[in-house]
């Protein structure tokens, strides 16, 4: 009698167990490979939209004293600025992969809080929430005018008069600035 024919079923009964083995190790390595490779194919897209796109936010605080004249009095008050804006930089898709690369031209929106403490009249305490969308070139400005302040933002101008409010000298201007007041309640 033959080796073989003794020990056939064992063999057969061997040879598919080490198949099942086989194919069960197959499985996994063929899973852990296409884990790796999705993942691998996720960060680049997640390194190709931080190539094109950065994200930058401002915060800044700025403080002024001011006077207006009552009754032939200048009284001081205080106006604080609390600015933020949150820029989006796209590259331009021309420059993907130079090391020089230029930044397209967007617009930000930008939300300032200014805040009026007048500590002789408590009346006159306000925050002016604004927001509006700035251009690269445009800078809030804050000037002194005889009964309030004026805030211009490029060629738009807001005006505050004490004990009055909010106007614009021209009414266009409100749809740039949006503009919301509010008593600070003590």
């Amino acid at each position: 009698m033959n080796v073989a024919t003794i020990f056939s079923p064992q063999i057969h009964t061997m040879h598919k167990y080490l198949n099942i083995q086989n194919m069960k190790t197959v499985k996994i390595v063929s899973a852990i490979l296409l884990i790796f490779l999705t993942a691998k194919m996720n960060a680049q897209e997640i390194i190709d939209e931080a190539t094109t796109m950065q994200t930058g936010q401002m915060n800044a605080t700025i403080t002024h004293n001011l006077g207006y004249t009552e009754d032939g009095v200048e009284r001081p008050y205080l106006v604080t600025i609390r600015k933020q804006r949150t820029t989006i930089g796209e590259f331009e898709k021309s420059d993907l992969g130079k090391i020089d690369q230029d930044l397209a031209s967007q617009t930000e929106i930008a939300s300032v809080l200014i805040t009026i403490d007048n500590p002789n009249e408590a009346t006159d305490n306000r925050v002016i929430a604004l927001r509006y969308e700035k251009k690269a070139s445009e800078e809030l400005q804050l000037t002194a005018i005889s009964n309030g302040f004026s805030v211009q933002v490029g060629n738009k101008k807001m005006n505050y008069i004490i004990g009055e409010g909010i106007s614009f000298p021209n009414l266009a201007d409100r749809n740039h600035l949006k503009v919301e007041e509010f008593d600070v309640v003590e």
